[in-house]
């Protein structure tokens, strides 16, 4: 009965520290699923575009009277203007950056153009007994420009 004593209390140790081993290991219930933070909008940065459209003007090439020639362009051997209404198509690109402190949005900007916006005109004039050629033309081949900026976030993705 001795023996079966020993054995009958090493089995209820066995089992006994089985349990305790196995509570270790319990599953547990995974933490409640909280989203990251929305990211920070920023002005901050550079960027690049393009642009396309037309051009036009209205403005000639006026020719101002030198007493010299007053009186052929009086008497309409010399026109007083000429290549007048210049149009064209025009293309290039922007670029620039931004840096925003706080509320306020600081940056620099430029564009260069390409274009073809002209207009020419000859004008041939004939008064007996002597003829005159008038040529003018106007053309815009290229353009650039560079400007600052500021303004003032009333939202994080809106800027006056």
């Amino acid at each position: 009965m001795h023996r079966f004593s020993n054995v009958l209390i090493g089995g209820i140790a066995v089992v006994a520290f089985t349990q305790f081993a196995l509570a270790a290991d319990l599953p547990r219930k995974a933490p409640a699923y909280t989203p990251p933070p929305p990211p920070v909008y920023s002005w901050t940065g550079f960027y690049v575009g393009g642009h396309f459209g037309y051009g036009w003007g209205s403005d000639p090439i006026i020719f101002t009277p030198d007493l010299n020639y007053a009186p052929a362009m009086a008497a309409g051997i010399i026109p007083s203007s000429l290549a007048d209404n210049p149009k064209g198509v025009l293309g290039g690109i922007q670029y620039g950056t931004n840096w925003q402190f706080n509320r306020v949005v600081l940056g620099l900007e430029s564009d260069f153009s390409f274009s073809d916006i002209k207009a020419s005109q000859t004008l041939v004039t004939t008064v007996t007994p002597t003829a005159a050629t008038n040529f003018g033309e106007q053309k815009l081949t290229w353009f650039s420009t560079t400007r600052g900026r500021a303004g003032f976030t009333i939202t994080d993705n809106l800027l006056l």
